[in-house]
């Protein structure tokens, strides 16, 4: 999905002036059209969660349209001591933990976890890995959105930006790009919160997790603009020239939030 300038600078509530600092100087991901800056949705939402930087809402919601993320981790579950030594080992191990209904051919989409983390690895930094999947192969499989979180027993090379192996995963499996694209605004906009970091450094259990993800949800529906109080404070909104997001895959900000393990 396509987006402008504004319409980047509007996602990460910031300035376009700042969008284009972490162009040049946080390797913000983009491309351009006709001499136009352009940029992908989905790789400015993965790019936020890298960096712990709060993002707006991705569209309007509804119990059909946009689950929440904690009603897809509902569903998918929070896993604690998953083993596994190479994201291959958990995908399958994670996979297999899933509620997924009968028909679900489990292997199928370890292959296709495997297989797009190939061609683009999802570790990202701070020891937390986003990888997803969705769109039509996904659709006839779930009606709804799925999500799973996994604190790994034993760390695992992720190929992640800053190099550091993995101890956290989040995975989403989506049945349609929007969905998706929800889910994966709702995680980074939960790493964006020094007080949810706390509790993943904690491994916290399902339940304490399950409601710090519904508190998040309650104050980003408290805020203008569909960002929440939370999320404007984590992202020093109102500081025209701030560098309100996190870093670069290799040179950390000096106000980074807390980082996770």
């Amino acid at each position: 999905m396509e987006l402008s300038l504004p319409d980047a600078a509007r996602l990460l509530n910031v300035t376009e002036e700042q969008v284009q600092q972490w162009i040049q100087r946080e390797a913000l991901p983009h491309y351009s059209v006709q001499e136009q800056m352009r940029f992908n949705r989905e790789e400015v939402l993965d790019w936020a969660a890298a960096h712990h930087h709060p993002v707006r809402e991705t569209g309007p919601r509804s119990a059909s349209e946009s689950p929440r993320l904690s009603e897809a981790l509902a569903r998918g579950g929070i896993f604690h001591d998953l083993l596994g030594a190479t994201p291959d080992e958990v995908f399958h191990e994670l996979l297999n933990r899933l509620p997924l209904p009968p028909e679900v051919d489990r292997d199928l989409l370890c292959q296709m976890a495997v297989a797009r983390e190939k061609v683009a690895p999802t570790g990202l930094d701070n020891g937390v890995a986003i990888p997803h999947m969705q769109g039509p192969l996904i659709e006839p499989l779930l009606e709804h959105p799925m999500a799973a979180l996994a604190f790994l027993r034993n760390p695992v090379d992720w190929r992640s930006l800053d190099g550091k192996p993995v101890s956290i995963v989040f995975l989403l499996i989506s049945p349609t790009v929007f969905a998706h694209l929800t889910l994966l605004a709702e995680v980074a906009n939960s790493l964006s919160q020094p007080a949810f970091q706390a509790r993943l450094r904690e491994r916290a259990a399902p339940a304490d997790l399950l409601a710090g993800f519904r508190a998040l949800e309650e104050l980003a529906g408290q805020g203008t603009g569909g960002q929440g109080r939370a999320g404007q404070e984590a992202s020093g909104q109102g500081a025209p020239g701030q560098k309100t997001g996190g870093t670069g895959a290799t040179r950390p900000l000096p106000d980074r939030p807390a980082k996770t393990p």
